[in-house]
């Protein structure tokens, strides 16, 4: 009998342990798996009154991976402006359009800009960078501008932080590989492009 009554203690006091451990271990403070992303930031203060193309590379020797691109700027004016990143191969990526569905209440882009961060990633201060370089080409292509099609409506203000298909991409880029950038844009229209904002595979 006494053999049983020390067993039996031996028994609830092991769960009482458990039971403890099981508290502190989930009471305590939790680690979440996202990681800080750190945005480069480039001033490029372009003025596009008109469809432009503009070689995109790197500006220095070493290769880079882009991760992600987007823009801020201005739209001014009622007319279409959208802007495409082009690979020359038949690969064209959506970076900013000021085309939207209609009834989505966006029919004017609010002033604010939106800070990196804000499709999930953790907000972190861009760095000012000069990794990348961009020049426009002597002969400008004739670039075709599709009207604005039936449900969608088109935006005009500030925008900050956009990234139609180019939120997350992986894109090697040196000063011997040069992509496009296609500035579309209607008449009447001005574009503003004031920064560049991207992510970099080190």
């Amino acid at each position: 009998m006494e053999k049983a009554k020390t067993t039996m203690i031996e028994i609830v006091g092991a769960i009482t342990l458990v039971l403890v451990l099981s508290l502190v271990m989930l009471g305590g403070p939790s680690i979440t798996g996202f990681q800080a992303v750190d945005f480069v930031i480039e001033d490029i203060d372009l003025d596009i009154a008109k469809s432009q193309v503009y070689t995109f590379s790197a500006a220095g020797s070493d290769e880079l991976l882009l991760t992600s691109i987007r823009l801020s700027g201005e739209v001014l004016g009622d007319g279409k402006a959208e802007v495409y990143l082009d690979n020359g191969r038949g690969q064209r990526l959506l970076i900013f359009s000021n085309v939207n569905p209609l009834g989505s209440g966006m029919d004017a882009i609010t002033g604010m800009a939106t800070g990196p961060g804000s499709d999930g990633e953790q907000k972190a201060e861009p760095k000012v960078g000069n990794h990348l370089l961009i020049q426009p080409v002597d002969l400008v292509p004739d670039l075709v501008i599709l009207p604005v099609g039936e449900g969608e409506e088109l935006s005009k203000g500030v925008f900050g932080n956009e990234c139609r298909d180019t939120c997350y991409i992986r894109m090697s880029m040196s000063s011997a590989t040069k992509y496009k950038l296609l500035f579309m844009v209607q008449e009447g229209t001005l574009l503003k492009v004031d920064k560049l904002l991207y992510t970099l595979d080190i």
